[in-house]
């Protein structure tokens, strides 16, 4: 029985494919339980992170080049909207359930050669990609939220 690709196997692809300034490769921190959905990554250049606080999953997004998010099964992506308010550059895939958190900012891909080439494309990017994706992501306030749901409700 085959088991399903997850977005962190999706992940693992795209590692071998980068090439940075001349480095194989980047490091890939991964939040969540390590194991889950059935993937184990161990190496040099992997590292899981567990469930970080709210303080220290901030840290690691201002610390990161690219947050790469291909999840396929969201209701929103608010991982997307966190990063980008952090001022980093966001790959995702291309999901229609992410259009909204993405915007026309975040960089879009779904397979391992064209995110490897999106990782790329946003860190050469980064200095028009980071002010685009911090103006998107004031957008999403507590205000705006209610006034959604109010909207909706209506």
């Amino acid at each position: 029985m085959r088991r399903a690709t997850t977005s962190v196997d999706r992940e693992l692809e795209v590692l071998p494919r980068l090439a940075i300034d001349g480095v194989r490769g980047r490091e890939l921190r991964v939040v969540g339980a390590r194991g889950w959905g059935g993937v184990e990554a161990r190496g040099d250049n992997v590292t899981w992170l567990g469930y970080p606080s709210d303080a220290e999953l901030a840290r690691q997004y201002r610390g990161a080049a690219v947050v790469v998010y291909p999840s396929r099964f969201e209701g929103f992506g608010m991982p997307i909207v966190e990063a980008m308010a952090c001022g980093v550059p966001v790959v995702a895939s291309s999901h229609p359930s992410l259009d909204e958190a993405c915007g026309d900012v975040a960089l879009r891909a779904d397979d391992p050669d064209a995110v490897a080439a999106a990782v790329e494309q946003a860190i050469a990017d980064r200095g028009d990609l980071v002010p685009r994706g911090l103006e998107h992501a004031a957008r999403f306030t507590a205000e705006a939220n209610a006034l959604a749901h109010l909207e909706a409700w209506s």
